[in-house]
């Protein structure tokens, strides 16, 4: 127990400001991270609205996105490591530039959450339809996420390690897709690269532009 730490047995002394109890070490951290970035969704649930837009040119599309991410993951060590402040990216911006805009990025991310919950929870309920045909894939995403509340009210280790699972799980599925993908290739990594294709208006293929 350190000076700073606060418990039930421990009252906090009058006009000091209790503490967060630091709960997570390296490897629930990194489960928990690595799950909120959530692969697997990204490839079986976004992936596929991508490829369906920009055909064999998403490719590119993802190798750009890739080197974006890279550079926001720096740009995040580098805040995180001088602002190591809970709440993420609005209590960031609001030591940076003050409480207003602090503001108005939390209203934007409490947004764009939500939005990402709902994609990826009916995303589920169209995965699960094709094993359980006559699944309401709406009524799937809505138990989705209510399960997924109920084990966020939890203690924060039991939702890394829960998580964690998943986190396997997503990995394994991708391991056994990118095996699949790159055992029996149908086009050249050259020919993928330099002669992009996706559908056209009229249903032909055609070669995809910038």
């Amino acid at each position: 127990m350190t000076p700073h730490d606060t418990s039930p047995s421990t009252p906090t002394p009058a006009g000091a400001h209790p503490h967060l109890h630091r709960g997570l070490k390296l490897l629930g951290t990194l489960f928990i991270t690595l799950s909120a970035i959530s692969p697997a969704s990204s490839v079986f649930i976004i992936a596929p609205g991508v490829i369906g837009q920009a055909g064999s040119g998403a490719f590119t599309a993802f190798l750009v996105a890739g080197v974006v991410g890279i550079l926001m993951a720096f740009v995040y060590a580098e805040l995180g490591s001088a602002y190591p402040l809970s709440g993420g990216e609005y209590a960031i911006v609001a030591r940076t530039f003050g409480r207003l805009p602090g503001f108005v990025v939390l209203g934007l991310f409490m947004v764009t959450q939500l939005l990402i919950i709902a994609v990826i929870a009916l995303g589920v309920g169209t995965y699960l339809a094709v094993i359980f045909p006559g699944l309401h894939a709406p009524t799937v995403a809505a138990v989705t996420t209510v399960v997924a509340t109920v084990l966020a009210v939890f203690d924060i280790k039991l939702n890394a390690w829960v998580t964690g699972v998943f986190l396997a799980i997503e990995m394994l599925a991708l391991v056994v897709v990118s095996a699949l993908g790159f055992l029996n290739p149908e086009r050249s990594l050259a020919d993928l690269v330099l002669h992009p294709v996706a559908a056209g208006q009229d249903g032909t293929v055609v070669a995809a532009s910038a």
